[in-house]
């Protein structure tokens, strides 16, 4: 926000952190190309700027919009000049009705006023699908009321006064991401967890189909760590809104795995505190992905660390045995690692715990064997 003059950058400030609720918005709406104006107002303002350019994110790509306010005038509405592409978007200023009462006392008055200039250039562009292929595939996603004229942006291009393309559709899925541990998160940018699904086709008549998923930075963090999104191909002669349910089902499931997974790792965790109660001396209270047990048979005592990646239950833990008493010429522990013992994803927590018990007890002799043949006592 440097080079604002005061009250523009109270303007700017609220389009900047409200980004997400001026549009479906993948991305933040940027500012650039800070100038003053007004010579009468230098002295005023500082010889800070009262006009700028705003990148805007639209269906997958920006739009930049220049918006001018005067600083020796600063209770009027700005001016906002489109770009030389959209010379044909000429929107009734009736209909912009947070500009026509503007307020300057509102600092939330130019967020307001893009609002509703987007409203309408996203009405300006479908009315460019009139008539065509895309017009159809457009209206089958009100079908069954699975989405909104709100959740989805389209643009498509003109050239010598005739639509072309390629035509891009973009669409908020409505992925629901309310159950999501918090801790996954700590770490992830902050904004919104927001699923997007952007359709270019080749023109107005379809052609080929190129989808491709846009995610929020805090909404790619999260599916980064489970190895991301794979979308399927669009079927040949496909239609649009089986394609995006589908899309959308596949994101809520990868959800509700990552959510079942947390679950299953806390059940996991208090069966096992269940079955072996002072023998658990540690485990971890904000993921439950490890568990650490003290045992003791024929007066030797060695330490299990129960380890749960993120993808548990389909992925069985793994079970780290350490000696207590025993280690190798450099000084390390003797331990042994077991990945491959009798599990099923399909059991319950109290029934994995009675496995890994008797998974336990059939494995301390061997290893008890190989500490003392191996190592060195400490």
């Amino acid at each position: 926000m440097s080079g604002l003059c005061p009250f523009v950058e109270n303007f700017v400030r609220n389009v900047v952190e409200g980004s997400s609720n001026a549009g479906i918005c993948a991305g933040i709406i940027s500012v650039s190309d800070v100038r003053t104006g007004c010579l009468l107002g230098l002295k005023e303002n500082g010889g800070r700027g009262d006009r700028f350019r705003l990148s805007i994110p639209y269906a997958g790509q920006h739009i930049t919009w220049e918006v001018i306010f005067n600083s020796c005038y600063p209770e009027d509405p700005p001016e906002i000049i489109l770009g030389a592409e959209d010379d044909e978007f000429n929107p009734d200023i009736e209909c912009l009705k947070n500009y026509c009462s503007w307020d300057p006392a509102n600092e939330l008055s130019l967020l307001f006023t893009l609002k509703d200039l987007l409203s309408e250039y996203r009405s300006h562009h479908l009315s460019r699908l009139s008539g065509s292929r895309l017009e159809f595939d457009y209206n089958t996603l009100f079908d069954n009321s699975e989405f909104d004229s709100d959740d989805i942006e389209v643009y498509v291009p003109r050239k010598n006064g005739c639509s072309t393309g390629p035509v891009r559709f973009l669409i908020r899925l409505n992925v629901d991401f309310s159950g999501i541990p918090e801790y996954l998160l700590k770490d992830a940018p902050g904004g919104e967890v927001v699923a997007l699904l952007l359709v270019n086709y080749k023109n107005l008549d379809g052609g080929t189909v190129y989808p491709h998923i846009q995610l929020s930075p805090r909404a790619e963090c999260l599916f980064n760590m489970f190895g991301g999104i794979r979308l399927p191909p669009f079927p040949l002669e496909g239609c649009l809104v089986d394609y995006v349910l589908g899309v959308r089902e596949q994101l809520n499931r990868t959800v509700l795995s990552i959510i079942n997974g947390f679950v299953k790792r806390k059940e996991y965790t208090a069966s096992f505190s269940a079955n072996f109660g002072s023998q658990l001396i540690e485990f971890d209270t904000i993921a439950y992905k490890q568990i650490t047990c003290l045992f003791e048979w024929q007066d030797f005592r060695f330490l299990v660390y129960v380890d749960l990646n993120l993808k548990f239950p389909q992925e069985q833990p793994t079970f780290t045995f350490q000696s207590v008493y025993h280690t190798k010429a450099d000084g390390t522990p003797i331990t042994r690692v077991y990945t491959n013992y009798p599990y099923s994803p399909r059991w319950g927590g109290l029934e994995m715990a009675a496995r890994a018990k008797a998974f336990f007890l059939t494995t301390i002799q061997n290893f008890q064997k190989e500490s003392i043949q191996e190592g060195s006592n400490l």
